[in-house]
């Protein structure tokens, strides 16, 4: 939907398969997103392992 307008209309599978489309580009975006925050959280839990290691 876009403007209240459906812009596109497939199954999933097949939009996924199709790097022009909005799904594809959304459904991207958001495991993009989804793994860097990941990786933050991953490198905010080694600094806080790092400053209690250190603080023996």
């Amino acid at each position: 939907m876009e403007d209240g307008k459906v812009i596109e209309n497939d199954k999933p599978s097949k939009l996924m398969r199709n790097p022009q489309s909005v799904f594809y580009k959304l459904r991207t975006a958001t495991q993009t997103e989804g793994i860097e925050k990941e990786v933050e959280v991953k490198e905010e839990e080694k600094e806080k392992e790092k400053e209690t290691d250190g603080g023996e």
